[in-house]
């Protein structure tokens, strides 16, 4: 339940702990522990389509006027604690530390990709992609 609380409020620890009566420690070891759980099954859910199942997503979604379409694609920040170092570089534009989550539909709103990056990163790959066009 912590590692779920958690997920879905971005409670402050301090606030977690209270409510569920548990040290800091136990709150992090029960979220790292869920997170490594779904990470490692991840891939039995999260796959991207196979060719035949391509054509029948495209299909889906042209007969919804929209031709030509394997996914849908849309993206949150997350907030997260302030890194140790290097905490300036996930400050986002709205102000606060967060790391990107990206994710890719299929017809029936089924994650068919998901990716989570930091805007450090972000801005690292687009400087890096101004000067490869010269």
């Amino acid at each position: 339940m912590i590692a779920l609380w958690k997920m879905a409020t971005m409670d402050l620890y301090r606030s977690i702990c209270d409510r569920f009566n548990v040290g800091r420690a136990t709150a992090l070891r029960a979220v790292r522990r869920v997170t490594r759980a779904l990470f490692k099954v991840a891939h039995q859910f999260i796959s991207w389509p196979s060719n035949e199942q391509a054509q029948t997503i495209m299909h889906k979604f042209e007969e919804n006027r929209f031709p030509n379409v394997i996914g849908a694609i849309d993206g949150t920040h997350i907030r997260i604690e302030a890194p140790t170092q290097n905490a300036m570089d996930y400050i986002n534009r709205k102000g606060y530390h967060s790391i990107q989550l990206r994710v890719v539909c299929d017809h029936k709103a089924l994650i068919t990709h998901c990716y989570v990056i930091s805007d450090l990163f972000m801005k690292e790959y687009l400087d890096n992609q101004k000067w490869q066009h010269i």
